[in-house]
């Protein structure tokens, strides 16, 4: 039997449906990368199983098989007009199943910071109700499985989960891909002038981000969203120019001055503040082509032009170049 020996049986894609204990979501972002895998099945087939688990028909499945691993494989074999796929089905319960999708998907760096969020609470929550593990046990075991080291279960499995219990629910879309958002979550960034191609923050900083969060006790958490949101924006936390390093520490900067008892408005009015005089220095130290701007006003509106049209400087000053140049010739009609 495959599910013994782990043997490679062809299954109906009709069969299957994407595991509720997957740890990928099942998402399909059609860019570049997936296109790109799509081909490869088209053109070269299916080179890595997918792991299935058998789904009972007790429960009314209409389906036969639960994906549990290779959500990727199997979306692009959709794609790709084929009518089977290639896979190892597995006897698994529901946190063998977990386990198994995670370790996958960890192997390959495949997760997102908002799928390894959410996959190590169902996980924790599964150890700690269906295997009855303590709160530290069942860390120890996620820990193994993450990192191969039971030693990070305090300070690296813990992070994780603190995300879930500090940030309010609707902060995790900071968390998500493009991709992975609900429309009601792209309405959220719009509204607060997030670009919706924001890719997301990483795990590391979403565990500063639930400090922060932490700092904003005695409200709820709609209003600690709105605040959390206004910062982000305010601060523009999502620039793809600012590092890692740098976002860190404006989160760092920000909680802590609220730890010192000063209300929010005020840190964010400070950070703010910083910000532009960082800003104001940022301009002095760009160089345009061959020419100088005529005062410092003017550099400083080059320092937030540059800033906020997310481009490089000389690439921002081409660009403005080249557009005047095209509505002249228009307008002389060169």
């Amino acid at each position: 039997m495959a599910e013994k020996n782990e043997k490679s049986v062809w299954i109906d894609i009709d069969d299957i449906k994407i595991d509720e204990m997957q740890s990928r979501l099942g998402h399909w972002s059609n860019d570049k990368k997936d296109d790109a895998l799509v081909d490869s099945m088209k053109g070269i087939g299916q080179i890595q199983d997918v792991i299935v688990r058998p789904l009972s028909s007790k429960n009314g499945e209409k389906f036969k098989y639960g994906l549990v691993a290779g959500s990727r494989r199997f979306n692009a074999i959709v794609k790709a007009g084929k009518s089977k796929i290639r896979a190892i089905v597995k006897e698994m319960d529901d946190v063998e199943a977990l386990e198994t999708s995670i370790s996958e998907n960890i192997g390959r760096k495949d997760l997102t910071p908002f799928e390894e969020t959410m996959s190590v609470f169902r996980l924790h929550e599964l150890l700690m109700s269906k295997e009855e593990m303590g709160n530290f046990e069942a860390q120890k075991k996620i820990a193994k499985i993450l990192f191969g080291d039971e030693g990070r279960a305090k300070s690296s499995v813990n992070a994780i989960l603190s995300r879930i219990r500090n940030l309010p629910p609707s902060v995790l879309t900071l968390l998500k891909k493009p991709e992975e958002r609900t429309r009601e979550e792209k309405e959220i960034l719009k509204k607060y002038s997030i670009p919706l191609d924001f890719e997301g923050i990483s795990g590391g900083l979403s565990n500063v981000l639930s400090s922060l969060a932490i700092s904003l006790n005695g409200i709820t958490d709609e209003d600690k969203a709105d605040k959390i949101f206004s910062a982000f924006s305010q601060l523009d936390l999502y620039s793809p120019y600012k590092t890692e390093d740098q976002i860190r520490s404006t989160i760092i900067e920000l909680r802590d001055s609220i730890k010192k008892g000063n209300p929010f408005e005020v840190a964010l009015h400070n950070a703010k503040e910083e910000k532009k005089l960082l800003e104001i220095r940022q301009a002095f130290s760009f160089t345009i082509g061959t020419f100088s701007l005529p005062s410092k006003q003017y550099w400083d509106w080059h320092g937030k032009a540059v800033s906020r049209s997310r481009m490089d400087p000389d690439d921002l000053v081409h660009k403005v170049y080249v557009d005047w140049l095209e509505k002249q010739a228009k307008k002389e009609g060169w």
